[in-house]
């Protein structure tokens, strides 16, 4: 069996494909491996180190001992005169309508089962019905 595809495969479409492609850091001109590039990541890492060391400055390098930094603190832990106090709140969760629901499935089971217990004894009455009428001959 000859199977026929309507797809036609060219190789010469290879052959004219342009080399037109060009990485992103070249379109944005960032030249990443070069020693201008490297010398402003180096400024950079420099400029947020001294910045990390001007606030470890400020808060470690002072004594441990001195009081007026456990009395700022103090201030600043205690500033507000205001209290809160959380009032633990309780909600009724038991309303009638908690009750409603089982009770309504209670009382569905129950007709379902008298409902059951009728059609039962219906059916003997007809059974017994029908073989009273029989007609024997």
């Amino acid at each position: 069996m000859a199977e026929t595809t309507d797809i036609t495969i060219d190789p010469s479409v290879l052959k004219e494909r342009t080399q037109a492609y060009s990485s992103l850091t070249d379109i944005n001109g960032a030249n990443v491996f070069t020693n201008t590039f490297e010398a402003k990541v180096k400024q950079y890492k420099d400029q947020i180190n001294q910045s990390y060391g001007n606030v470890e400055e400020g808060v470690f390098i002072q004594s441990v001992d001195n009081t007026d930094i456990y009395e700022q603190v103090k201030s600043v832990m205690f500033s507000s005169s205001e209290i809160k106090v959380k009032k633990e709140s309780y909600t009724n969760t038991s309303s009638a309508t908690g009750f409603a629901i089982p009770i309504m499935g209670i009382a569905f089971v129950i007709v379902i089962i008298v409902m059951i217990r009728y059609v039962n004894k219906r059916r003997r009455k007809w059974r017994e019905h029908d073989v009273n009428i029989y007609a024997y001959e």
